[in-house]
């Protein structure tokens, strides 16, 4: 046994250093080998949060199918309620956009924000077309109707929010075909760990002894 010089508490011998104040023998204090992860920016942070899941730019052969599967359980769907033709098409192109949306902006990093963005711009596209047919059906006024700048613009108020808010739920609904564990590279930090301490340096072991009873 022997005293820590620094706190006074009683260590067996194999044990390098203080298991209260780690401290060695001669009085020595050795430097904690971890420390709390560094979360003061923003980069950091996001260093240390689980990647958000989406479409990746490439993928199996078993992730295609169960794409295939998604899209025939729709239009299957849409088949059962006697939905229009052209429901079919606004909701394949809406469904492709935002998967496409996912693998190519910002660089597939942020799949709910692509799914927002895309599903607002594809809400409001496709209320303004659906506007058109409208406007194409009445003859009597047609382009000459005094209301149509307003129409345009409650498609971009209506349209472009409820657009957002489907982007988000089916974006949600297609990132759930690739959740998957993705093995975790060299350079990805472990939880638990901090990558800005470096290793402890050759010398006695940081790791504290608990003391006989």
């Amino acid at each position: 046994m022997w005293l820590c010089p620094k706190c006074g508490v009683e260590n067996v011998d194999s044990s390098a250093m203080c298991w209260i104040c780690g401290a060695s023998a001669d009085g020595t204090q050795y430097p904690a080998t971890w420390s709390e992860p560094d979360r003061s920016s923003p980069k950091a942070r996001a260093a240390w949060l689980p990647k958000a899941v989406g479409v990746p730019r490439r993928f199996a052969v078993g992730k295609l199918m169960a794409i295939t599967t998604l899209y025939a359980a729709v239009f299957a769907l849409l088949s059962s309620v006697g939905a229009h033709p052209l429901v079919f098409l606004s909701v394949a192109i809406f469904v492709t956009g935002i998967g496409l949306a996912q693998a190519l902006l910002f660089g597939g990093t942020k799949p709910r924000m692509a799914s927002i963005l895309a599903g607002a711009v594809l809400g409001f596209t496709m209320s303004c077309t659906a506007l058109c047919l409208v406007v194409g059906l009445r003859p009597q006024l047609g382009w000459r109707d005094p209301w149509i700048l307003f129409e345009f613009f409650m498609c971009f108020v209506i349209g472009a929010p409820m657009g957002a808010l489907w982007g988000y739920l089916v974006g949600g609904l297609i990132a759930g075909l690739f959740l998957s564990k993705r093995p975790e590279s060299e350079d990805t930090p472990k939880r638990g760990a901090n990558p800005s301490v470096a290793p402890a340096p050759d010398g006695p072991p940081t790791n504290r002894t608990v003391p006989p009873e």
